[in-house]
């Protein structure tokens, strides 16, 4: 029995998901979500210029999500 519950605390290990260090860095999947939710309010108050940071959500996304 011993073996089997081994087995199973590595296969937990091996399955566990992988968090991107970025996005671990923003907190996760809901800091994500807030940074975006920011980031949107910013452009539409005029305290980002849409051109840019539109651009910069972009490529966090394609980087940290993919």
């Amino acid at each position: 029995m011993g073996r089997h519950r081994t087995l199973l605390a590595r296969v937990r290990r091996l399955e566990a998901p992988v968090v991107h260090p970025v996005l671990a860095e923003f907190g996760g999947q809901a800091g994500w979500e807030a940074f975006q939710v920011d980031a949107e309010e910013g452009m539409a108050d005029g305290r980002y210029d849409r051109r840019d940071v539109s651009v910069v959500v972009v490529a966090l996304r394609r980087w940290v999500l993919t």
